[in-house]
């Protein structure tokens, strides 16, 4: 009987064992459980910030998780997303040193953490990046020196040996790198930037991820602009001789050219200029002012910068009083034919319009003696010596060096001394009434 209640009690004993092992067993799950859902909701934080560009708030955040609980989650989980905003392509300071230094860490210190698989693929991915960029800088080391020593030939020979040996490997990266500042080099007697362009596009488009592809993306951009800068200034000297030989169309059409490759960059703002002085040449039977004018507009707003930029605002000056005047002229052959048809309203109107057209500049003094002389006209009906006076009065002193002044003075004295006569009559009139 006392052995039968023994075997109850030890048998009660085991199943409690047995219930507290399953418990810790499965807090320790769901521990592991929750610390991973906030692994991954911490990481999608600083995936909208990163999303954002916002690499360097994202690299805050992850410190800030990292530095509150070193040795616990989530910080496995910021050391994982450090590594991963160091690899981003998108990051401006993406460094994979520091990215494979954040992986490592996170498998040495957390082991078993959900991240600890794709930290350690990352990590070995790396290791060999950062391997090979290093030999890829011994490589551009050893042809650094042959460079400066003048050696152009033995720093090529250097690289091709390289591309020969592994065309689609690294330190291939770095060769073609090496190969397209080699040509790109200013003491180089065998300078060759098309040659230098085609190499450093071939690195961007074989190695993308290179640590060497930026280097390669900023000198694919200055060679394209000096390209284009030679090629422009090659099209600018055809121009000039298209001019000298009066070949006004062939000239637009090289200028064209300039603009269809270089139209927000130099030597666009020259092309723009060539044609404003084409369309405004004296010699050109297809003169047009306003197009001349349309150019040298865009070149002010496209380059404000540029040296040309002053010259087009001066042209576009001249050329506007140039238009303006070419208009008011037209005015004013139409105010003398409304006037022989003694149309006297009409020929005010034209005139206005000169008026408006050049206020402060000559054919201006014309429309005023004009108008001066349309109010004193026998024929007009609505003649007015006080209007007249006060035009001629105006041209005098607008314009004291027009050729019109002389007989705008006369006209002023003949009008100030038919007011004065016509005041004497008008007192006399008065005189006579009184003694009446």
């Amino acid at each position: 009987m006392g052995r039968k209640r023994n075997q109850t009690r030890q048998y009660l004993h085991l199943c409690v064992a047995g219930l507290v092992l399953a418990v810790l067993g499965g807090c320790a799950t769901f521990a592991t459980i929750l610390a991973e859902r906030e692994g991954r909701a911490h990481l999608e934080q600083v995936r909208l910030l990163t999303r954002q560009g916002d690499f360097e708030g994202g690299m805050r955040e992850n410190r800030r998780v990292f530095e509150n609980a070193p040795t616990s989650p989530p910080a496995d989980a910021a050391l994982f997303s450090m590594g991963l905003i160091c690899v981003d392509r998108a990051n401006p300071q993406k460094d994979y040193k520091k990215a494979l230094g954040f992986f490592k860490q996170l498998v040495n210190d957390f082991p078993y953490s959900p991240f600890a698989g794709e930290a350690q693929t990352w990590a070995g991915f790396l290791q060999d990046e950062v391997s090979a960029e290093r030999e890829g800088r011994a490589h551009l080391q050893r042809v650094q020196v042959l460079t400066r020593q003048g050696d152009f030939e033995g720093a090529l020979r250097e690289n091709r040996n390289v591309l020969e040996h592994s065309p689609q490997t690294p330190p291939a990266d770095a060769a073609l790198l090496s190969m397209g500042l080699v040509y790109a080099d200013y003491a180089n007697p065998q300078k060759d930037y098309k040659k230098a362009l085609e190499y450093f596009t071939l690195l961007l488009t074989d190695f993308p991820q290179s640590p060497f592809a930026e280097d390669g993306r900023i000198w694919d951009g200055i060679l394209q602009n000096e390209i284009v800068g030679q090629e422009g200034r090659a099209h600018l000297q055809r121009v000039q001789l298209l001019v000298s030989q009066r070949d006004f169309d062939g000239a637009l059409r090289e200028n064209q050219k300039i603009l269809d490759h270089s139209r927000k960059s130099s030597p666009g703002d020259a092309a723009l200029f060539s044609m404003g002085l084409i369309h405004a040449h004296f010699a050109n039977p297809k003169m047009d002012h306003r197009k001349a004018q349309g150019y040298f507009t865009q070149l002010v707003k496209d380059f404000p910068d540029s040296p040309l930029a002053e010259s087009a605002r001066i042209w576009n000056d001249v050329l506007e009083n140039e238009r303006s005047g070419l208009e008011a002229r037209a005015h004013l052959q139409r105010v003398q034919s409304f006037i022989r048809k003694e149309d006297f309203e009409g020929a005010l109107r034209e005139s206005q319009k000169v008026l408006a057209l050049s206020p402060k500049s000559p054919l201006g003094d014309e429309a005023l003696f004009t108008m001066g002389l349309v109010h004193v006209h026998f024929a007009n009906p609505k003649m007015d010596y006080k209007k007249a006076l006060s035009y001629f009065v105006r041209l005098k002193k607008e314009f004291p060096g027009s050729p019109f002044a002389e007989e705008a003075k006369i006209w002023i004295n003949v009008l100030e001394t038919m007011e004065k006569a016509a005041r004497v009559d008008m007192e006399i009139d008065e005189k006579k009434k009184q003694l009446r």
